[in-house]
């Protein structure tokens, strides 16, 4: 296992790989930009963020670039306890292993110097089962440096065995600090290089997260709404198909419901979509709004 610092975009290699995490600019949040409080929960699309304790507060940030405006992941702690960021990475990826290696990239800015940074990758013992995993070490990434964007790789032998079940890890600012740090341009991918970050249309980004989770933030003006019914004990039914296919048949919730005094119920959720029901009994309308799908892993 080895571990670097590189410092200027004229020391990495002109050629550059396939990202294999999603949305690594940091531009989808369909969960919100905004997360307060966070002890361990999605906060942008794929990526989850932890801390073990203190305060924490992640938000849509700016990123790295001279001249143009990027995206980047802020994490806000006051005595947060080693603050992590993770992506699960889908066993699939990795059955076609390509290479021995696999490496890590980001940049990162925080208000606070001297704070170390820590990979710690891990695989689960169970096919894309989260609940026990193993892990395949602590690397050392250097540590922060006071009011500069750095730019941090480390890179990880690996073989068909240790990552056929899938392979995620947290980047980890490790110790207890109160600061403000942002991450940028996270990027992981076969190989010992790290090779330039290329971000991609935001369109694919979109499609290519829905398929772990989706959410139609609609306002009350654009509800889900039942068609009226006037008798009571009688019921309508809304097909939702989602925008793609997901991973599996996802968990499925909503935001606010209600609306005319009558909640729905869901039937049949798949990988493709489900049956609103709403028992109307008596009220003229039902609807609800930010109906969400989550398949994530």
């Amino acid at each position: 296992m080895t571990a670097s610092n590189i410092f200027a975009h004229s020391q990495l290699d002109t050629r550059s790989n396939p990202n294999l995490f999603m949305n690594g600019d940091f531009s989808l949040w369909q969960r919100g930009t905004t997360h307060t409080g966070i002890t361990g929960a999605y906060t942008a699309d794929r990526f989850i963020v932890g801390n073990n304790a203190g305060s924490l507060d992640v938000a849509l940030g700016y990123g790295y670039e001279v001249g143009v405006q990027t995206n980047g992941m802020n994490l806000n702690q006051t005595n947060g306890n080693n603050v992590r960021v993770n992506q699960r990475v889908e066993s699939n990826t990795f059955r076609s292993l390509s290479s021995n290696s696999v490496t890590i990239s980001f940049w990162v800015h925080s208000n606070v110097g001297g704070i170390p940074i820590d990979w710690l990758p891990r695989s689960p013992v169970v096919q894309d089962v989260w609940s026990s995993v193993t892990d395949l070490g602590t690397i050392s990434m250097g540590a922060t440096t006071a009011n500069t964007w750095t730019f941090h790789t480390a890179t990880l032998d690996v073989n068909m065995a240790s990552v056929r079940n899938g392979f995620g890890g947290n980047i980890q600012l490790t110790g207890t600090h109160t600061a403000s740090t942002t991450l940028s341009r996270m990027k992981l991918e076969f190989g010992d290089t790290a090779t330039p970050f290329e971000p991609e249309h935001p369109s694919i980004t979109l499609i290519n997260c829905q398929r772990y989770y989706c959410r139609n933030e609609m306002s009350y003006a654009n509800t889900l709404y039942a068609h009226p019914l006037y008798s009571a004990n009688q019921y309508t039914t809304l097909e939702v198909q989602w925008p793609v296919r997901m991973r599996l048949a996802p968990v499925v919730g909503y935001g606010v419901s209600g609306f005319g005094g009558a909640s729905p119920a869901f039937h049949l959720p798949t990988v493709d979509g489900l049956f609103l029901q709403w028992n109307i009994s008596g009220n003229t309308y039902g609807g609800i709004t930010g109906l969400f799908a989550d398949a994530e892993l």
